[in-house]
């Protein structure tokens, strides 16, 4: 089949490049008019016109992904990722990892596509500059950023001014900051929603974000004092995470333990849960604040504030590993950043002799179990109960737990 006749039956679809002959899949002329239809049939181009400019440039103005089947110089490109850029942001991922660590080309292509935040060095995702460039672009990506930025008051101010439903997804503090909210509500009204309380019951926030949309009136409100009566609130920030265990054989131990496990082994020691059980479970380190009637009693930073219900740490991971005769035990744990909040109803009075607060243990199936919070105001379950978790971001382990020896072995 000549070209000719090959590019007219690719143009009706009744052929598919990849079905070419070799010859033509070399063929520079072809193939650049190919990828002009079709961006991704530059994938099964033949391999030195991956790492032709002109071709590959024409396939990712048609097909952005396309720069995945470029040759390697050419992801490395900066006219060419640009190019790619320009059509879709989620391309960035198949660029070279430098220019995914070069700042300011970073910068650069955010004018075009903001998403390739979510492609660029880890290091760079909390790079102040960066997140400004993005949420100035998009406010919404606030969603998508680091807990400390989202409670960073400038950050969270050009979020807001580009999309004031941006509001709900900043630090429970910003969203009662009257400043961050006017901005909010004046770009958006409907974002009154996501404010505070008390400012919602304030007069120019909530006439700001009337006269900005009318249906925000909804969002409102009217007597705050009436609402916020006889209610108990408490707010912990906090970790919360899972556990898990897998059981391997002695051959498999002395496999994984010279090699992948290594480092693991000289860093923790079979006691380390032992230890690190209170950090898991104990919620330790937690930001605590209670109100009551709309005002604040405490809002403090606490260590070890609970521990958890084990009273030999070291025969507990040992069980629950299951190690047992010619049986490795390996114990592993995720944490993430939680945040819970409770609230009471008809509370007549505060009183922190009827606080209680356990942390345990809860079994999830055969191979995995969980830390748990229970928190209780005079013996009573909260009215109310939110929580909200992160990405899991912590890893401790793998724990290994030995057979242990024999009761012979032991005597002698």
């Amino acid at each position: 089949m000549d070209k000719k006749e090959a590019l007219k039956q690719i143009k009706s679809e009744d052929l598919y490049f990849e079905d070419v002959d070799k010859e033509l899949k070399a063929d520079k002329k072809f193939v650049l008019a190919v990828v002009k239809l079709n961006g991704y049939d530059l994938c099964y181009a033949d391999k030195k016109l991956k790492a032709d400019k002109e071709v590959v440039l024409a396939a990712v103005k048609d097909y952005a992904q396309a720069l995945e089947c470029a040759d390697k110089k050419l992801k490395a490109d900066k006219e060419v990722v640009i190019a790619s850029i320009k059509k879709n942001g989620e391309a960035f991922q198949y660029a070279d990892k430098k220019l995914q660590a070069d700042k300011k080309f970073i910068l650069t292509l955010m004018k075009y596509a903001s998403d390739v935040f979510y492609h660029i060095a880890k290091n760079l995702k909390t790079d102040k500059e960066i997140l400004l460039a993005l949420v100035r672009e998009h406010g919404y990506h606030l969603e998508f950023v680091d807990k400390k930025s989202k409670a960073d008051k400038e950050v969270v101010l050009a979020a807001v001014g580009q999309d004031g439903g941006a509001l709900e997804h900043a630090n429970a503090k910003l969203q009662a900051d009257k400043e961050v909210v006017l901005v909010a509500v004046k770009q958006k009204g409907m974002a009154l929603v996501h404010a505070d309380e008390k400012l919602r019951a304030d007069k120019e926030v909530v006439n700001a974000a009337i006269k900005q949309n009318r249906s925000a009136d909804q969002f409102a409100i009217t007597n705050l004092k009436d609402k916020q009566k006889n209610i108990l609130t408490i707010t912990i920030e906090g970790s919360s995470g899972d556990f898990s265990r897998k059981t391997l054989s002695l051959k498999e131990y002395k496999n994984k333990k010279d090699n992948f496990f290594k480092w693991m082994e000289q860093e923790y020691g079979d006691t380390a849960l032992l230890t690190d059980s209170e950090v898991m479970l104990a919620i330790s380190d937690v930001a605590i604040t209670v109100e009551y009637m709309g005002e604040t009693i405490i809002s403090d930073q606490l260590s070890n504030m609970t521990k958890p219900k084990i009273k030999d740490g070291q025969k507990y991971w040992r069980d629950f590993s299951r190690a047992g005769k010619d049986k490795v035990g390996v114990v592993w744990f995720h944490d993430s950043a939680a945040n819970f909040r409770y609230e009471w109803h008809d509370v007549d009075k505060w009183d922190p002799s009827k606080l209680k607060i356990d942390a345990w243990i809860i079994p999830l199936d055969d191979s995995n179990t969980y830390g748990d919070l229970g928190i209780f105001y005079d013996n009573k379950p909260p009215k109310e109960f939110d929580f909200e978790s992160s990405p899991k971001s912590g890893y401790y382990g793998p724990y290994f737990f030995l057979p242990a020896p024999s009761k012979q072995k032991q005597k002698t």
